[in-house]
């Protein structure tokens, strides 16, 4: 998977695409034809209510917005649950479908329709966010050791 991120930030940009590369790697993505496009953006948490979201974008094309203003951890952390997310779909577990003007996801190929805290693609990035972020952290550890 190759993954570009937009941002203004120089440092900010070369951080999210390490941690971008590292969780493409743990969850076995490095081969897949997708490509992803991460975007920093100023704002997000206000208008919407969310540190982040990934979606579709066109054949072969995923992305993911990360709110500007989060920390350091929050960052790792929503990447995290978002790369999930990214697998999802890449692997096709996880689609959407415009139907009749609306975003309709679909969940191994069965329509849902639940709330937010009943979907079953957020229950299992919620849990593997922690996963990912501890092993990351755990690897910035052992290098610091050296």
């Amino acid at each position: 998977m190759k993954a570009e991120i937009i941002t203004r930030s120089g440092t900010k940009k070369e951080f999210i695409h390490a941690v971008t590369s590292f969780f493409i790697q743990e969850l076995n993505l490095k081969n897949s034809r997708y490509t992803l496009s991460v975007f920093v953006k100023s704002g997000l948490v206000k208008e919407s209510g969310m540190n982040g979201f990934a979606s579709d974008f066109g054949e072969k094309q995923l992305v993911v917005f990360i709110d500007s203003k989060l920390n350091m951890e929050q960052t790792v952390r929503t990447l995290a649950h978002e790369m999930v997310h990214v697998k999802q779909m890449a692997t096709g577990k996880l689609r959407y479908k415009t139907i009749r003007g609306k975003h309709v996801p679909f969940w191994n190929g069965k329509k849902v329709q639940v709330n937010y805290e009943d979907r079953p693609w957020e229950h299992q990035a919620w849990g593997k966010e922690l996963i990912l972020a501890n092993r990351l952290w755990a690897l910035l550890r052992v290098k610091n050791k050296y």
